[in-house]
């Protein structure tokens, strides 16, 4: 090799080649030459990985800590038909914007996390012995369930539906232990403990996790 050669890969890393003696000073003095060209290589990388990543959302979308992919089907009567055995999600008209992408994406997980409160809030109420006024789904950007003690009303994140289920179930077992002790003290966890023993497990699953906005 004969020059300094530099590349920006496709993660974002710089490849810098030199010639066998070539100096620091050299080597330095090179980059602050190209930062305008690196500059430019990195944004362009940023946008191509953005695109991928938007056409990424729009094929697939998480569901119960499973991906499933999205066809498109305009035969179907439906605005979404999930077939839980082939993993595939089938939507009548093709999407491309993140807006939409990130409106289907809601829909799903909220028509996903609505089946399973219904099936599973009046479990939990009659084995703890606590009942709900209300209960509801709606998007949260900075917790994955609230508990109104005085209302009896609770609320779950819809992105809930995105993790395994074990974590929607970790968040409706601590908002109804919140009717049982209204704050999180020694006897909150207690109780934690005593109706769902292994919630550390799916707690720790979504203190890993970042919220949609």
């Amino acid at each position: 090799m004969k020059s300094i050669r530099l590349r920006v890969r496709d993660n974002g890393e710089l490849a810098l080649s030199c010639p066998h003696g070539i100096t620091d000073h050299e080597i330095i003095r090179f980059l602050d030459a190209r930062s305008g060209w690196v500059e430019q290589q990195l944004q362009r990388v940023m946008a191509a990985n953005h695109s991928k990543a938007e056409q990424n959302n729009a094929r697939q979308v998480s569901l119960w800590g499973k991906a499933f992919c999205i066809e498109v089907r305009p035969a179907i009567k439906t605005p979404f038909e999930i077939d839980q055995q082939n993993a595939t999600i089938f939507i009548r008209t093709p999407i491309q914007h993140q807006q939409e992408i990130a409106l289907l994406h809601q829909k799903i997980w909220r028509g996903a996390l609505q089946k399973y409160m219904e099936q599973a809030l009046p479990r939990w109420q009659d084995k703890m012995g606590v009942h709900t006024k209300f209960s509801g789904i709606r998007n949260m950007k900075t917790k994955w369930g609230s508990c109104n003690v005085t209302r009896h009303r609770i609320w779950l994140n819809v992105q809930l539906a995105q993790y395994p289920r074990s974590c929607a179930e970790m968040v409706l077992v601590h908002e109804l232990v919140h009717l049982l002790e209204a704050s999180h003290n020694k006897r909150f966890y207690q109780l934690m403990d005593h109706f769902l023993p292994d919630w550390r497990h799916a707690d720790q699953i979504l203190k890993t996790q970042v919220m949609s906005v």
